[in-house]
């Protein structure tokens, strides 16, 4: 779950922490469209703890998977959206549901994980959260430097698919193991 934490939360903020100087260069209206980008992206917030008070206990697999995917779709499509008003809010909303709900997910599963020490395990959790900050705005900062900002989506993407990819195969090692 950290390894998972820190791989998500590094694409969501190689991305994020650029998008704005993003915005204002390629979306039409410049400046003025950002911060309709960012109100979109945090009024997603009640939009996803809401579907997670539904959604997430019946489905928690499926509910965790959904929300990496929201934003893997979201930051991949994010050049192909930004000249398109209505399609970049949209992206951003979805995006906004995605890690907001995925912050739930992994909190609900490392307090879950360590009911003796919830302290621990949370403090633990919030650090790595804090690092895949820090090096998703530095990877942010090199792919915009060195190949153009018009490639922090498509990082992100790699960076979540790599997090996809690596829960999809401790979720299939861990069933496996536990069937034998």
């Amino acid at each position: 779950l950290y390894l998972l934490t820190f791989l998500i939360v590094g694409a969501h903020f190689t991305t994020y922490s650029y998008v704005e100087p993003f915005v204002a260069k390629f979306n039409p209206a410049g400046d003025h469209f950002v911060t309709y980008v960012l109100l979109a992206f945090g009024a997603s917030g009640i939009a996803a703890s809401v579907l997670f008070s539904k959604l997430y206990r019946p489905f928690p697999n499926a509910f965790l998977i959904c929300s990496i995917l929201f934003i893997l779709a979201s930051v991949l499509t994010l050049k192909a959206f930004v000249a398109n008003d209505a399609a970049l809010l949209l992206a951003a909303f979805v995006w906004g549901v995605g890690i907001f709900g995925f912050g739930l997910c992994l909190q609900i599963r490392v307090l879950a994980l360590a009911p003796d020490a919830t302290d621990v395990a949370i403090s633990i959790y919030s650090a790595i959260y804090n690092v895949g900050i820090g090096g998703g705005a530095l990877l942010g900062h090199q792919i915009a430097t060195r190949f153009g900002l018009e490639h922090i989506g498509e990082a992100g993407a790699i960076l979540g698919a790599l997090g996809l990819a690596s829960y999809l195969y401790v979720s299939v090692k861990f069933a496996q193991k536990n069937s034998a």
